[in-house]
């Protein structure tokens, strides 16, 4: 098992790139995403990655048609407390 730091540090690399599929017009790989690292987030309780996670769901609130996956992942974030 990897230290807890460098977990963190993974998980936040995870939700740059699902920010980045934002970015490039694939939301539901980037909400699959979300749901993931927000789940392995509940385990490591980071909160500077549910910071992170907060930010993904409003850049994708912006989109005009957000895929089902991305509706999952930002009514699942919205169900967390601010904070961990």
């Amino acid at each position: 098992m990897r230290p807890e730091g460098l977990q963190q540090d993974g998980l936040l690399a995870r939700v740059w790139l699902a920010e980045c599929l934002v970015e490039t017009g694939r939301a539901d790989e980037a909400g699959t995403a979300g749901q993931q690292i927000l789940t392995t987030n509940f385990a490591v309780g980071s909160g500077r990655v549910h910071r992170a996670l907060v930010g993904l769901a409003q850049l994708a609130g912006s989109l005009a048609n957000r895929p089902a996956e991305m509706e999952t992942f930002r009514s699942a974030i919205a169900l967390v407390p601010q904070r961990m």
